[in-house]
């Protein structure tokens, strides 16, 4: 084809060319249109997923944070457990070092208190038996009827020496000093 009959066929068919232009670029015109509204229907979806997406992993990484604390907390819970527990070992470990201590203070004291006692009750015996051997007196002899201070002597020392008996068997003492008091006992009867 040459440029002559070129035109000569554009010519005959410019009307129905022009037309098929119009509508193919209307057609083409609508579908560019519809196009960009897909697009940006699609632009705003995309936003949209993305929005979710970011406000998923937001509350994942909160969620994740939370967790994170909440393990930190049973962690530090447990810790303060053990501590607890051990503490309570050591309090009961005191308690029962405590309890054995105060067992034998206790058993020491009450040792230390019957020997307290048992030398306070010598003491005091030891002061009878002394009065006792003041008086200068034998029991073994009784004093001449007449002699009325040798009597007095006599019941006095006697006196003593039977106080200092009771004292002795009041207090557990008397088998330790049995051999003062056969050796100072009287064994006679008084006629006068």
């Amino acid at each position: 084809m040459n440029l002559k009959e070129l035109s000569d066929f554009i010519r005959k068919n410019l009307a129905a060319c022009i037309v098929s232009l119009l509508i193919f670029g209307a057609f083409g015109a609508f579908l560019v249109q519809q196009y960009i509204v897909l697009y940006e229907k699609k632009n705003e979806l995309d936003q949209q997923v993305k929005a979710f997406y970011n406000e998923s992993l937001i509350k994942q990484e909160e969620f994740l944070k939370r967790e994170k604390e909440v393990y930190k907390q049973e962690l530090s819970i447990e810790s303060e457990k053990e501590t607890y527990a051990k503490k309570v070992l050591e309090l009961d470990n005191l308690k029962i070092k405590y309890e054995k201590l105060n067992a034998e203070l206790n058993e020491s004291a009450r040792v230390s208190s019957v020997e307290m006692r048992r030398q306070i009750a010598e003491e005091k015996l030891n002061s009878l038996m002394s009065e006792f051997s003041a008086t200068g007196a034998n029991l073994r002899t009784t004093p001449e009827c007449n002699d009325k201070e040798g009597w007095k002597q006599y019941n006095i020392a006697r006196a003593k020496l039977s106080e200092a008996i009771s004292f002795a068997r009041a207090n557990g003492l008397y088998e330790d000093y049995e051999g003062f008091f056969d050796a100072n006992s009287s064994f006679m009867m008084s006629t006068c």
